[in-house]
């Protein structure tokens, strides 16, 4: 049987969203039961998303 592959994708670009830090708890469980974990941060694209952490340094 194959090792299950989960992408995993907070709905926020700030660092301190309670989004984020859900998928970031979620990795090393998931790791640990044998699936292949990708955690995509939005902050590494340079998209035109709202981001909470560049309107609060502005």
């Amino acid at each position: 049987m194959t090792s299950p592959s989960i992408l995993l994708m907070a709905g926020s670009a700030r660092r301190e969203s309670l989004a984020r830090r859900l998928a970031l708890a979620c990795v090393s469980p998931l790791q640990h039961a044998g699936a292949e974990v990708n955690l995509v941060e939005l902050a590494d694209y340079p998209a035109p998303l709202y981001h909470g952490d560049l309107e609060a340094e502005s």
